[in-house]
């Protein structure tokens, strides 16, 4: 998984330059947590608060860096934890 959080469902990631379904579902699941990760934590550190729809809306603008179908479960997980209100800082 850590190995390949880097591929790109396009074949553009690294280290090996895999694609689609030959990257593992971990790692794609990883892959989106650790860019979700960095982007609340880099807005954390300049002093802004970022909302999470917003580090959300900033993942889904990548078009190529995630899976789609990963992407949209991730997506499915934030939605239900805004709305059950389970989520600190989801404002």
């Amino acid at each position: 998984m850590v190995a390949q959080h880097h591929e790109r469902p396009d074949g553009s990631g690294y280290p090996d330059g895999l694609r689609d379904g030959a990257i593992c579902s971990g790692a794609c699941v990883l892959a989106l947590v650790d860019a979700f990760e960095s982007v609340m934590l880099k807005h954390a550190q300049q002093g802004q608060r970022r909302s999470m729809l917003r580090a959300v809306a900033e993942l889904n603008a990548s078009e190529r860096q995630f899976d789609p179908y990963w992407l949209q479960l991730f997506n499915q997980v934030v939605r239900t934890r805004l709305e059950l209100g389970n989520v600190v800082g989801g404002g």
